[in-house]
């Protein structure tokens, strides 16, 4: 599990959204959230007061007119930065995770948004449901903008799987609930 940081905190606030749906389908809702909020900030002049700079602003405006965000799988992204920012990866409790470097790294090579699917299953205990391709993995994505995560999604489990992987993260079920 992540560290804090000054991008991951131990409490906070958030929404949180469910819906009757895929890793896709949650994808697309999270894109359109974000195209939409970033639009209304700009139609507002919200921006003006956000200390938002012209560079900052354009980016905004770059992004929100892409169709859909590119997607990368976290597999593919290990082997990026391998071999062009390995200190944007690091190895720790027998998993591989990309540290806030190699999120940057990531958004800017993806000018300004890239979603990043299917993380080491061991990485995430909070996301429960196996690739189906690839058991190694989760059905999860989270969306790489501005300062790095600011969306983290998963494709929810049925009750079975939610108990084997708490198991296997030796999480307690009374702790998750």
């Amino acid at each position: 599990m992540r560290t804090p940081d000054e991008r991951h905190l131990n409490q906070f606030y958030h929404s949180e959204v469910e819906i009757v749906g895929d890793l896709d389908d949650i994808i697309r809702l999270g894109e359109e959230y974000i195209k939409f909020s970033e639009k209304r900030i700009i139609e507002k002049d919200y921006y003006k007061t956000m200390d938002i700079d012209e560079d900052h602003l354009n980016t905004i405006k770059h992004v929100i007119s892409k169709d859909t965000f590119p997607r990368i799988r976290f597999s593919d992204v290990v082997a990026i930065l391998e071999e062009n920012l390995p200190n944007g990866i690091d190895e720790k409790d027998g998993f591989t995770d990309i540290n806030s470097l190699g999120e940057q790294y990531l958004i800017n090579k993806y000018e300004g948004a890239v979603w990043l699917t299917h993380f080491e299953h061991k990485s995430v205990p909070f996301y429960q449901q196996y690739d189906p391709v690839d058991s190694r993995y989760a059905l999860a994505a989270d969306l790489l903008i501005g300062m790095g995560e600011t969306i983290g999604s998963e494709e929810r489990a049925d009750y079975i799987s939610v108990q084997k992987s708490l198991g296997e993260h030796q999480v307690s079920d009374e702790d998750y609930r």
